[in-house]
């Protein structure tokens, strides 16, 4: 049957412009969440009904927050995300695509974040695993949720107010050379310089940065590659200080 004029002007301009292989690979990775959880369940049960020994109940745990940092960090040490806008369909997108359904299971179920922050300390530990870059004596609230583990850079004594939302990738739609439109993806590091405080409820967004020692508003939104410098917000293509001289 061919398609009509309207059903080709929908397959031209979808959202995500995709190969069907790349469609079977993306909706194949969406199950590495639910497997995650059968094997952890596996390896809980087992230990329960005395079919394993009893020490081996630090499995279930140990699959839980060690396999999917060390995968990611894997993933992203043999193929890096480019440092510039990743266009739908790239096989960088299918990287970052790959990297965030390892961490899809933390953003369903943010009490597991909640009871690793219970520790002090031990939060930072873990995201330094995903290959993150934490400082010393970081204060993380109640509610805080980061969407992508790896790309954090945060200096030391950095306070962040309650339910913070870090999110260092967001799509965003551009007009192509052909004037289609098209969405790409923006991945870049949010940091945050050492003695700042994040006001609360504040949403961080891709390459956003906050210098040292400053103080955000609460609920104040950094739009990519916006800064927070001086007492005000600092627009690109500003160079962030994030960083102690």
């Amino acid at each position: 049957m061919t398609p009509t004029a309207t059903e080709e002007t929908s397959t031209t301009n979808a959202p995500l412009p995709l190969t069907s292989g790349q469609r079977v690979l993306l909706i194949a990775s969406n199950y590495i969440p639910f497997l995650n959880v059968i094997i952890i369940v596996t390896l809980f049960t087992f230990t329960a009904t005395g079919r394993w020994p009893r020490w081996t109940w630090c499995l279930a745990p140990a699959w839980l927050l060690l396999v999917p940092p060390i995968m990611v960090r894997a993933i992203l040490a043999l193929r890096p995300l480019p440092k510039t806008e990743i266009v739908t369909g790239s096989a960088s997108f299918i990287v970052w695509w790959i990297t965030s359904q390892w961490q899809v299971i933390f953003n369903r179920l943010p009490m597991i974040e909640e009871l690793i922050r219970l520790v002090p300390g031990l939060y930072s530990v873990w995201l330094r695993l995903w290959g993150a870059r934490i400082g010393k004596f970081v204060y993380w609230t109640p509610g805080l949720r980061i969407l992508d583990r790896s790309l954090l850079d945060l200096g030391d004594r950095v306070v962040f107010g309650a339910s913070v939302t870090i999110s260092p990738h967001f799509m965003l739609p551009v007009m192509s050379v052909n004037r289609a439109r098209q969405l790409v993806l923006l991945a870049a590091p949010v940091r945050i310089g050492s003695d700042a405080l994040v006001g609360a409820y504040s949403i961080l967004l891709a390459g956003s940065w906050i210098g040292a020692g400053e103080i955000t508003p609460g609920k104040r939104i950094l739009a990519p590659f916006t800064g927070w410098q001086g007492g005000r917000k600092i627009d690109p293509p500003a160079t962030p200080e994030t960083k102690d001289e």
